[in-house]
């Protein structure tokens, strides 16, 4: 069964139990949804944490390399001494595979109270060693442990010398109390997969619990891993893992192309020992001044704390990012920050990037940063404005558009209409939403360059058509009509401006089209960090929509807005909320996670938005007609 068909039977049901015809049923359906928030996959843990008494001679581990921060390595242990543990186990010995070599980030009084030893620098998630089977004649708490570690996993610590320092697995608390606390599972990308099985990065599962359900695989990521593709370079979208965390595969084949609808992944959120805070220990935590200098201006920029936190060495890379990006408004994404010529990646901390003990360093540090000054999502557009030419019936909306101040509207076009400008479709129409209604400011010359007709007073965006990619090209046309049509296909794909006269009638619409030009069209400043308090005021009218442009997608954009100029954000007690989004001239909003409604810090560190900062014509621009290659899915031809 279709989708299609499944809601379709919705709302057939929902329709005769209102004694309503499915045709006269609203366009929007509101539907209550009950989640187990308890069981897994909607969780997962809390663990607590248990010491594991195994000796470091006890491991067959190769000598440390560098290429073991990539891949990983197989590690041994002889079944003779596991037999001295009272372990009897079949074969000479029993082997398991080791995620990537991590820098150990904790510090103070919580790498005690997580069993850390003291002299750990590096550590690895151990997976369940291949084939576990075991035969054991006493039960102890020390016992169990050493059973858990081989047939559940753990973690493995070393010390400076490469030698095991120390050894803990994982058991489940029991409680909402335990010492390891994950996020609310994350959709996991078949993309990312690709790029961790090859080096052995998901194995089987070995909790029946988590069997039981349907999972298959599961991998440790590191803290900030970035995933590479198939050719090498990195993937433009990326898990949010600033802790690190597991993901499950819910189907047999980790390399399957179908069946990836479950597959999620577990953001490590917090370490707190039985309730109690475990947040870093200030007094042990060495503080410092980060100088931050932009390689393109000279400009410095110092930070010693982000949101309430003072910066140490041991932060991540992912940690110094957003501070970076707090205090520079260079975003995430486009950031290079280096030491001494030495690129800072995902992994390290700033102590091991300095690559000395806490004592060597003077209390201000000086980063050098490079921005990808021309890319998304560092640089939004600039675009230039083409006029569309609908006819004043073409669209059909709201018969008292001026009322539409806070919330917007939707439109629609019916099918008879879309043929006219060659194009069909499966249903009887298609449909949009518009922002809310607001004045035309832009006057004198620029309002022609805009191409803002004489009499228009009033304002929407309009955003792509919610099923723009069902429409089908009709036959033949000539190359004016064809021009004038890609326009409207434009249009339906991408959205554009749509104008009214002070009556509310509708005189003209625009769409936008990029240009090869960095000094004209309608152009962005720098982006700014949006805050999630936005988000939630403005979500519940439908100003979020689903970003269609294929460059912008692939860098991570999920949902757009479009903000009016000035626009004051309200509060849930109709309020202005203290703070506001400085958009004098409107701009529009990018949010980087799939759920546009996730609470989520870590979710919510790449949102950000564009303010409008001039609108000029620019003399070279792309035909329109190829703006269509620009944008997620396409027409049928």
């Amino acid at each position: 069964m279709r989708k299609d068909d499944t809601i379709r039977a919705i709302v057939n049901l929902c329709a005769e139990e209102k004694g309503l015809e499915p045709d006269n049923f609203p366009d929007v359906l509101h539907f209550a949804i009950e989640a187990d928030q308890t069981s897994f996959p909607q969780r997962l843990g809390p663990f607590n944490i248990s010491c594991v008494p195994f000796h470091g001679n006890d491991f067959v581990i190769p000598p440390m390399k560098p290429e073991f921060r990539v891949k990983g390595f197989d590690w041994g242990m002889p079944t003779g001494h596991l037999a001295s543990y009272g372990l009897k186990v079949p074969g000479a010995s029993v082997w398991a595979q080791s995620s990537p070599l991590c820098d150990v980030t904790v510090e103070g009084n919580q790498r005690e109270s997580l069993m850390i030893p003291e002299d750990a620098v590096t550590f690895v998630w151990s997976y369940p060693v291949k084939n576990w089977q075991c035969e054991h004649a006493t039960d102890s708490d020390d016992q169990e442990a050493r059973i858990n570690f081989l047939s559940v996993g753990g973690f493995i610590y070393f010390n400076d010398e490469g030698l095991v320092a120390g050894v803990t697995t994982l058991r489940p608390a029991g409680s909402d109390t335990g010492d390891m606390h994950f996020g609310k599972p994350k959709r996991w990308v078949k993309e990312w997969t690709s790029g961790l099985v090859g080096d052995g990065r998901f194995q089987k599962v070995t909790i029946k619990p988590l069997a039981d359900v349907g999972a298959r695989h599961f991998s440790w990521v590191l803290p900030s891993e970035r995933i590479t593709g198939s050719d090498g370079k990195l993937l433009a979208n990326q898990p949010a893992l600033p802790n690190g965390g597991f993901v499950y595969l819910f189907h047999e084949d980790p390399m399957a192309t179908e069946g990836h609808a479950h597959d999620c992944y577990f953001p490590l959120k917090a370490m707190s020992l039985t309730g109690r805070s475990m947040s870093i220990s200030r007094q042990k935590s060495r503080k410092i001044v980060v100088r931050i200098t932009n390689q393109h201006d000279g400009k410095s920029v110092d930070i010693t704390h982000y949101h309430g936190d003072a910066i140490s060495l041991h932060w991540t890379f992912a940690q110094l990012q957003a501070a970076v990006w707090h205090g520079t408004f260079c975003h995430p994404r486009c950031q290079k920050i280096s030491f001494s010529g030495h690129e800072m990646t995902p992994g390290h901390t700033i102590l091991t990037l300095l690559g000395a003990n806490l004592d060597q360093y003077p209390e201000q540090i000086n980063f050098d940063l490079q921005v990808d000054k021309e890319s998304f999502p560092q640089k939004l557009g600039p675009f230039s404005m083409s006029r569309v030419s609908f006819r004043a019936d073409d669209l059909v909306m709201p018969g008292e558009v001026h009322g539409f101040t806070k919330t917007g509207f939707s439109w629609e076009m019916n099918a008879d209409v879309l043929k006219r400008y060659g194009l069909r479709s499966q249903a009887s129409g298609i449909k949009g939403q518009a922002s809310p209604i607001q004045p035309v400011t832009i006057s004198g010359p620029n309002r022609e360059t805009m191409m803002i007709p004489e009499e228009a007073t009033h304002f929407v965006w309009a955003y792509p058509a919610g099923d723009w990619k069902q429409m089908i090209l009709c036959g033949p046309i000539n190359q004016e009509q064809q021009d004038a049509n890609s326009l409207v296909q434009n249009f339906l794909s991408v959205g554009g401006f749509i104008y009214f006269n002070n009556d509310g009638q509708f005189v003209g619409a625009t769409t936008l089209g990029m240009i090869n030009s960095a000094g004209g069209g309608m152009r962005f400043g720098k982006p700014k960090k949006w805050l999630r308090e936005w988000t939630r005021a403005l979500e519940n009218s439908n100003r979020f929509q689903k970003v269609t442009m294929t460059s912008l997608w692939n860098l991570g954009a999920r949902f757009f807005c479009w903000v009016a100029a000035g626009e004051s954000i309200l509060g849930i007690d109709g309020k202005p909320l203290q703070k506001q989004p400085s958009v004098a001239n409107g701009g529009f909003v990018y949010l980087f996670h799939e759920n546009s409604t996730s609470t989520d810090p870590d979710d919510l560190t790449l949102d950000c938005y564009f303010p409008l900062k001039t609108m000029l014509l620019a003399d070279v621009g792309l035909p329109l007609g190829s703006f269509k290659k620009h944008v997620r899915g396409s027409i049928v031809a």
